[in-house]
């Protein structure tokens, strides 16, 4: 039997209408939502979840910062 071999595809090889019916079939179970605000009710969940992951290792602004913009 023949080996198998694995091709692997780049964005730009897939015609546009492709490319948006994948993103639109992988994202179909999230919503997104924009929190523009600190005063907004889901900002600090928002924010120590996002902290959580990339503040550590410094790929994100501190809360004050945040705010002030």
């Amino acid at each position: 039997m023949k080996e198998a071999k694995r091709i692997r595809l780049c964005l730009r090889d897939l015609f546009h209408q492709d490319v948006v019916e994948m993103i639109e079939r992988e994202t179909r179970r999230y919503q997104i939502w924009s929190i523009e605000r600190p005063e907004h009710p889901d900002f600090k969940t928002a924010y120590d979840l996002l902290w959580n992951a990339f503040g550590a290792v410094g790929e994100m602004e501190r809360a004050e910062a945040i705010n002030s913009f």
